[in-house]
């Protein structure tokens, strides 16, 4: 899997993810780095490619309730 093509595919996605969740749009910008940097470090980890998607917004999800923690 090359990250680059699999971030264009996806990052809409996930910006319109994480809009839904949070107001600051700056913040959406850091959470969606954080999620880039997190899935290039672990992307060597996806056992089954089809899965990549799900196993993304996991990423995303975790990475929100973390950014709630740390606001909260």
């Amino acid at each position: 899997m090359e990250l680059q093509q699999l971030w264009q595919e996806y990052s809409d996605r996930l910006r319109q993810f994480l809009l839904s969740r949070v107001k600051n749009r700056a913040d959406v910008d850091d959470l969606l780095q954080e999620i880039l940097i997190k899935t290039y470090r672990h992307l060597d980890t996806v056992k089954e490619p089809e899965k990549f998607l799900s196993w993304l917004f996991q990423i995303a999800r975790n990475t929100l309730i973390d950014y709630y923690r740390k606001s909260g």
